[in-house]
């Protein structure tokens, strides 16, 4: 492991990028000139590049929150995408509001940074269909405007659908003949069966009322098919299921978030149909059968639904998207928890505090509340700092006053 300054480290880190982002470039060329077997090529140089490693590596300690400076380079000498990664690896399960639990597999850098460089080269040789909004460009906001313009147009009826444990349900063997990746690293950094989890390290939970388990606990379906966690698992997810539209009607509306599905349709009779063709589209899917958890179907008029955390209505003739009581109350609390840390630790007064909230609400900006939300949370937020400096010198306090009893005895 080499010391190096931080001038040094940032001017590695920007040219592996220039480089990265030139091979990236050349791969995107080669497919769409048709010339498959230079874009191989040309594909498996960017995997053994140590240009493209370093930079995926340095994205990875950004986006976990590694800051060493000399950590990219010791990450960007472990990756190998053709090999099996023997980073250890956790999961959390979490309780959903709405009943059961969620589990979600936490990655170190080495297998971000591997997944990174995956997800770069899908991005230029695979591309999500229109419908599907989870692609850069495109986002949360997208679908929702996307939503309520379809439903001022007169298409009311729809049919939303859940996929039951998704990820895990897809077949390695059916991934591979779909994506265009070597089926090496297909097994190795897209896949989830040859995770390694930490061992040995017994139950307990967590503040944000995770609870983290270890290798003991560890159940078969995480190891199946797609990481929930992953980088690149939603995008493989929207490629996956990019086919379904051939099966919907073409006066249908279908708006996607990696598994998420809404299809807007202007009848109820359609939204029968479509509903009957979506459950067998996704049970006789090319990827493996896909088993619904729910497929629910109604006319925004008179009911609501919840999608992509808004609860989607057109009461009066008027769409509308309001956030769900679910995700305002998970937005609350890590925007409370988020501030709180901001004021406490930056010393932040009320106009800067205002600037960051308002910042991680930029993609609530179809939330009509926003305005009271955002006083009453920027509230709470400076009361539980008060509380917490008023625990902390009552803490400090108290330690002082045994320093101060335990230094008389001694004398």
């Amino acid at each position: 492991m080499l010391a190096i300054s931080l001038s040094e480290h940032q001017y590695l880190c920007g040219r592996a990028e220039k480089i990265a982002k030139q091979r990236i470039g050349s791969i995107s060329q080669s497919y769409h000139a048709n010339k498959v077997d230079q874009a191989r090529r040309r594909t498996y140089e960017y995997f053994r590049s140590q240009e493209a490693k370093l930079h995926a590596a340095d994205r990875a300690c950004r986006k976990i929150g590694v800051s060493c400076r000399i950590s990219a380079l010791d990450i960007a000498a472990q990756i190998d995408v053709y090999q099996p990664c023997d980073e250890p690896v956790r999961y959390r399960e979490h309780r959903k509001q709405s009943g059961g639990t969620r589990t979600t597999v936490i990655f170190g850098p080495v297998n971000t940074a591997r997944q990174l460089m995956v997800l770069d080269v899908l991005k230029v040789t695979a591309s999500l269909p229109e419908w599907q909004y989870n692609a850069s460009g495109r986002g949360l906001n997208r679908a929702i405007e996307q939503i309520l313009s379809t439903l001022s147009a007169g298409l009311t009826h729809f049919v939303c659908v859940d996929i039951a444990n998704c990820f895990p349900s897809f077949e390695q063997e059916r991934i591979e003949e779909i994506l265009p990746l070597p089926r090496e690293v297909i097994r190795h950094t897209v896949m989830a069966d040859n995770l390694v989890f930490y061992p040995g390290i017994p139950n307990r939970p967590s503040r944000s009322s995770y609870r983290t388990y270890n290798a003991n606990a560890l159940q078969p379906r995480l190891l199946a098919g797609l990481p929930q966690g992953s980088v690149c698992s939603p995008y493989v997810a929207g490629l996956v299921l990019s086919d379904i539209a051939t099966r919907l009607p073409p006066t249908s509306v279908l708006i996607g978030y990696g598994d998420d599905l809404l299809v807007l349709a202007r009848a109820q009779a359609e939204a029968d149909e479509i509903k009957i063709t979506l459950c067998d589209a996704l049970h006789e899917h090319r990827v493996g059968s896909l088993r619904l958890k729910h497929c629910v179907s109604g006319d925004f008029r008179h009911t609501s639904c919840e999608f992509l955390g808004y609860e989607i209505s057109c009461r009066d003739g008027e769409p509308r998207a309001d956030i769900s009581c679910t995700n305002e109350l998970k937005v609350g609390q890590a925007l409370r928890s988020a501030i709180a840390n901001d004021c406490k630790n930056r010393d932040m007064e009320v106009p800067q505090t205002r600037a960051a909230l308002d910042a991680r609400l930029r993609s609530f900006h179809h939330w009509p509340d926003l305005e009271s939300f955002r006083a009453a949370q920027i509230e709470n937020a400076k009361a539980f700092v008060e509380t917490e400096r008023m625990t902390d010198a009552m803490f400090i306090g108290g330690i002082d006053g045994r320093r101060r009893a335990a230094a008389r005895r001694l004398d």
